[in-house]
Protein backbone atom coordinates (compact mmCIF):
# COMPACT_ATOMS: atom_id res chain seq x y z
CA UNK A 1 0.00 0.00 0.00
CA UNK A 2 1.23 3.50 -0.79
CA UNK A 3 1.88 6.14 1.85
CA UNK A 4 0.72 9.72 1.45
CA UNK A 5 2.64 12.48 3.22
CA UNK A 6 2.35 16.22 3.44
CA UNK A 7 5.51 18.28 3.61
CA UNK A 8 6.60 21.85 3.16
CA UNK A 9 9.50 23.24 1.18
CA UNK A 10 10.87 26.40 2.70
CA UNK A 11 9.10 28.81 5.01
CA UNK A 12 6.91 30.53 2.40
CA UNK A 13 5.92 27.68 0.10
CA UNK A 14 2.64 25.85 -0.04
CA UNK A 15 2.42 22.22 1.08
CA UNK A 16 2.79 19.50 -1.49
CA UNK A 17 1.38 16.01 -1.43
CA UNK A 18 3.72 13.06 -1.81
CA UNK A 19 3.10 9.40 -2.53
CA UNK A 20 5.63 6.60 -2.38
CA UNK A 21 4.52 3.88 -4.77
CA UNK A 22 5.63 0.33 -4.06
CA UNK A 23 5.31 -2.85 -6.11
CA UNK A 24 2.12 -3.62 -4.18
CA UNK A 25 0.53 -0.20 -4.81
CA UNK A 26 -2.73 -0.27 -6.72
CA UNK A 27 -4.75 2.10 -8.89
CA UNK A 28 -6.92 2.67 -5.80
CA UNK A 29 -3.85 4.01 -3.90
CA UNK A 30 -3.13 6.44 -6.72
CA UNK A 31 -6.81 7.43 -6.87
CA UNK A 32 -6.82 8.18 -3.13
CA UNK A 33 -3.71 10.31 -3.59
CA UNK A 34 -5.32 12.32 -6.42
CA UNK A 35 -8.51 12.88 -4.45
CA UNK A 36 -6.53 13.93 -1.34
CA UNK A 37 -4.44 16.38 -3.39
CA UNK A 38 -7.59 17.89 -4.91
CA UNK A 39 -9.22 18.28 -1.50
CA UNK A 40 -6.09 19.94 -0.09
CA UNK A 41 -6.14 22.38 -3.01
CA UNK A 42 -9.81 23.10 -2.19
CA UNK A 43 -10.91 22.27 -5.74
CA UNK A 44 -13.94 20.39 -6.97
CA UNK A 45 -13.94 17.74 -9.67
CA UNK A 46 -15.66 20.28 -11.90
CA UNK A 47 -12.84 22.81 -11.29
CA UNK A 48 -10.24 20.20 -12.25
CA UNK A 49 -12.17 19.03 -15.31
CA UNK A 50 -12.50 22.59 -16.63
CA UNK A 51 -8.80 23.31 -16.19
CA UNK A 52 -7.79 19.97 -17.73
CA UNK A 53 -10.41 20.39 -20.48
CA UNK A 54 -11.84 16.93 -19.91
CA UNK A 55 -15.32 15.76 -18.87
CA UNK A 56 -16.04 15.71 -15.11
CA UNK A 57 -16.73 11.99 -15.44
CA UNK A 58 -13.09 11.45 -16.47
CA UNK A 59 -11.91 13.11 -13.24
CA UNK A 60 -14.32 10.92 -11.30
CA UNK A 61 -12.89 7.80 -12.99
CA UNK A 62 -9.33 8.91 -12.17
CA UNK A 63 -10.28 9.43 -8.53
CA UNK A 64 -12.18 6.15 -8.26
CA UNK A 65 -9.27 4.02 -9.42
CA UNK A 66 -11.05 2.67 -12.50
CA UNK A 67 -8.39 4.32 -14.68
CA UNK A 68 -4.64 4.09 -14.32
CA UNK A 69 -3.46 7.51 -15.52
CA UNK A 70 -0.46 8.16 -17.73
CA UNK A 71 2.32 10.34 -16.39
CA UNK A 72 1.20 13.19 -18.66
CA UNK A 73 -2.32 12.98 -17.19
CA UNK A 74 -0.88 13.11 -13.67
CA UNK A 75 1.10 16.20 -14.66
CA UNK A 76 -1.99 17.90 -16.09
CA UNK A 77 -3.95 17.01 -12.94
CA UNK A 78 -1.22 18.59 -10.78
CA UNK A 79 -1.16 21.73 -12.95
CA UNK A 80 -4.94 22.04 -12.65
CA UNK A 81 -4.38 22.29 -8.88
CA UNK A 82 -1.70 24.94 -9.31
CA UNK A 83 1.03 22.41 -8.49
CA UNK A 84 3.64 20.50 -10.44
CA UNK A 85 4.36 16.82 -10.63
CA UNK A 86 7.85 15.69 -9.68
CA UNK A 87 8.94 12.11 -10.28
CA UNK A 88 12.03 10.70 -8.59
CA UNK A 89 13.36 7.26 -9.36
CA UNK A 90 15.51 5.89 -6.55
Amino acid sequence: MARTKLRKRGPMSTPIARIDLTPTSTAKDLATFLRTARHRAKCTQLDVSKKMEIPPTAVARLESGTLEPKLLTMSRFARSLGKKLVVVII
